[in-house]
């Protein structure tokens, strides 16, 4: 089965278009198309949307996997539309469409194509590549089409025109923001609507209203800070469901999906925002829970992407990337996604693991990973289930995000070109405060095109965190139940705060940081580095060491 990069095929498609339309534009022939946004599920099942993104493949129970593509209305006469197909294998089919309601109409526009011979409502081109069909459209049938419309029945339209050029603007738009997915406002209710667009795990005694609005658009972080049962797991949990729920039945859903609340997003897709987006947006998203040292020791299963966040899944294990990983080493030199995606995912997770400088795999297809000490000397390698809790954490959750999105992606072969939302509940387990600090930054870099949206009961991450980031505080109280506000003025200050500084601001909210045994506050060490205070202490000792010896104590110079 043909695999296609879809997204860059509707680019290539449109590419096509435009320079056809400057050939035809030689020949005194005009053309125009409008691309289309938004098509009639129930006429066409498997068509994909025309806005450039959140694209998916369904299968069809005739045909088996197809990919269908409704591109362009070429034509808009009347009540007319000529709408151009490309199908996974390269067919096109053009299909001539009338609006049921002006039968005369569709029976004189029937009449002229039949003139033309052309005797069916639609076109079928069965060349290898959709470029060889769209040639022959447009050296054949588009020409005697032309001739038909404008020539004979005089029927151009304008307003065509100016949907391309439009269009055209917008495509630009699109290619210089292309592929990147951000939350940019969530409302939860516990007031059911009609208009609700799907189910949250949540307890409407907990929620009642919480609104976050006018998120930047470019943010790659968002943490939620709280105290222990203050709702950021819920919260974790409802977004999880709202964004990436892609159960077939919802009567089905799991227990925790019993109580429903209203609730609405908006994304911003890189060229425009969306609120509460089709299916197609939901295979980008993926959540972790604080159980994510579990991975099959099998083939990587297909589960639900979000399942983990939730209590039903914390004994789903994750897929095991080190399958696929192995199987692309020993393909390598069979296909060249098995050969760059061993390269670059190695490469990523070098980067990404704590010490670790070298990942290799044996003849008999075990992963190993080197790590160097403190004093940078290489030690021995070693397997996943010997490796300390944080780096096997990090490896399990990271190797499973990449083959998801992988597998959402199929024509990405590079992981850092991975783009989606990962939500993950307790950043900071397991975590080490040294790799606690450059996990975010770690992650930034390793996928620039991934939000990711978090809860932390440490200040440390905050100290890695990117420009743009969002600090969301939950609080939780017996009237208004759970809440949420947006800390803006320490987003600005972040840069300059230190640990002490945000655990006592309203981020963590700590009253005091001094240690419950201290009895006297004025023995409190408030150097900014602990190293710094054994040298301030060792210079403390030389000076008093001078006043002995030289008997300074009694010189006027030193008395108060």
């Amino acid at each position: 089965m043909a695999k296609y990069d879809i997204n860059n095929l509707q680019k290539e498609v449109f590419d096509y278009l435009i320079n056809k339309k400057d050939e035809l534009k030689k020949q005194g022939i005009d053309f125009a198309f409008d691309l289309t946004d938004e098509i009639d599920e129930d006429y066409y099942p498997n068509v994909l949307r025309g806005d450039y993104f959140g694209h998916y493949l369904k299968d069809d129970p005739d045909n088996g996997s197809k990919l269908d593509m409704l591109l362009s209305d070429i034509f808009k006469f009347e009540r007319t539309y000529i709408v151009l197909r490309i199908f996974e294998n390269g067919t096109v089919d053009i299909i001539f469409m009338f609006n049921d309601e002006d039968k005369e109409n569709k029976k004189e526009i029937i009449k002229h194509l039949k003139k033309i011979k052309i005797k069916d409502e639609y076109l079928f081109y069965e060349k290898s590549t959709w470029q060889a069909n769209l040639d022959t459209f447009f050296s054949k049938d588009y020409i005697k089409l032309y001739n038909l419309f404008i020539n004979k029945l005089g029927l151009k339209n304008d307003e065509l025109e100016q949907n391309f050029l439009n269009n055209y603007k917008a495509i630009i738009q699109i290619r210089e923001n292309y592929h990147s997915i951000h939350l940019t406002s969530f409302l939860i209710d516990d007031k059911p609507s009609f208009y609700s667009s799907s189910f949250a795990k949540a307890n409407k005694s907990t929620i009642k209203h919480i609104k976050i609005e006018n998120l930047p658009k470019n943010t790659n972080w968002i943490f939620l800070t709280g105290k222990n049962a203050f709702g950021k797991t819920t919260i974790l949990q409802t977004l999880a469901y709202e964004l990436g729920s892609i159960y077939e039945n919802r009567n089905n859903k799991p227990d925790i999906y019993k109580n429903t609340l209203f609730i609405q997003h908006t994304l911003d897709i890189g060229f425009k925002e969306i609120s509460n987006s089709y299916e197609g947006f939901k295979k980008y998203i993926v959540a972790y829970g604080p159980n994510r040292l579990l991975v099959t020791s099998q083939g990587a299963k297909d589960s639900n992407n979000i399942i983990n966040i939730f209590p039903e899944g914390y004994e789903i294990p994750l897929k095991n990337y080190e399958l696929e990983f192995s199987r692309w080493y020993f393909k390598q030199n069979l296909d060249d996604e098995f050969k760059q995606k061993y390269r670059k995912v190695k490469e990523l997770m070098i980067k990404i693991i704590p010490n670790v400088i070298d990942i290799e795999i044996t003849k008999y297809d075990k992963v190993l990973y080197t790590e160097i000490d403190e004093n940078d000397s290489e030690l021995d390698p070693l397997p996943l289930e010997k490796l300390a809790a944080g780096m096997k954490g990090i490896i399990a959750m990271v190797g499973d995000m990449i083959l998801r999105l992988f597998d959402t992606q199929p024509h990405i072969y590079d992981p850092t070109e991975l783009t989606g939302i990962v939500i993950i509940d307790e950043f900071d387990l397991h975590l080490h405060p040294d790799w606690q600090r450059k996990f975010p930054e770690l992650l930034s870099t390793a996928f620039p095109k991934v939000q990711f949206i978090v809860s932390t009961h440490s200040p440390i991450p905050l100290l890695g965190a990117p420009k743009n980031t969002v600090i969301l505080n939950v609080q939780r109280t017996k009237e208004e139940g759970i809440t949420v506000r947006r800390l803006e003025k320490i987003e600005k200050e972040l840069p300059n705060l230190l640990p002490n500084t945000l655990l006592t601001s309203p981020v963590f909210g700590l009253d005091s940081i001094k240690s419950v045994e201290n009895k006297d506050i004025r023995e409190v060490v408030i150097d900014e580095n602990y190293n710094d205070r054994e040298k301030y202490k060792a210079l403390e000792k030389s000076i008093d060491d001078l006043f002995i010896k030289n008997n300074w104590e009694d010189n006027d110079l030193f008395k108060e």
